[in-house]
C-alpha cells in the first residue's frame, strides 16, 4: 500500500478486516470495549501464521456488567493466544497491523463496526512507527 493517509467513514471494520487478512508481523488492537461478535470477526480474519498479537483492553467490571463489553470476548482472544493487558484509563481505539494504523472512534464492537456513525483514518507512513511505540509502552506499563 502507498504511503499516506486514508480517511474511513461507515464500515471502517471492512478495511480493518482486510488489514487483519494481509498481518505478516504484527496485530496491535486498543479498544475499551470488545464484544463477543467483534473477537469472532478479528481472529477468523486474520492468517494462522504466528503473530505478535496484543490486545489492550480496560477491564472495568462495570463495562461487563452493563453489557459494553463481553467476557466471551476476551475468552476468544485467550484461546487464540492474544496477549492482552488491562489499562484502566484506556479510550483510544488504535487499531496498528504491521505498518498500517487505524485511528477511529469506533470499538470492537458490533455498533462500532456498523450502528454508529465512525470516522477516522489510516496512517500509512513514519508516523505509525511512532504510533508503534506509543502503543507498546502502554502495553508493557499498565496503570
Amino acid at each position: 500500500m502507498e504511503p499516506g493517509i486514508e480517511l474511513l467513514s461507515s464500515r471502517w471494520d471492512l478495511k480493518l478486516f482486510e488489514l487483519l487478512n494481509n498481518a505478516k508481523h504484527n496485530i496491535y488492537l486498543a479498544s475499551p470495549f470488545v464484544k463477543t461478535y467483534a473477537a469472532r470477526k478479528i481472529i477468523d480474519s486474520c492468517p494462522k501464521r504466528k503473530l505478535d498479537f496484543r490486545y489492550i483492553n480496560s477491564f472495568k467490571l462495570a463495562y461487563f456488567h452493563n453489557g459494553a463489553s463481553d467476557l466471551g470476548a476476551l475468552r476468544i482472544f485467550y484461546d487464540n493466544k492474544v496477549k492482552m493487558k488491562n489499562v484502566q484509563r484506556l479510550h483510544a481505539k488504535l487499531y496498528i497491523i504491521d505498518d498500517n494504523a487505524i485511528i477511529t472512534a469506533g470499538n470492537l464492537t458490533p455498533r462500532g463496526f456498523r450502528g454508529n456513525i465512525e470516522y477516522g483514518i489510516i496512517l500509512r507512513d513514519k508516523t505509525v512507527m511512532k504510533i508503534k511505540n506509543y502503543f507498546t509502552a502502554l502495553f508493557n506499563n499498565s496503570d
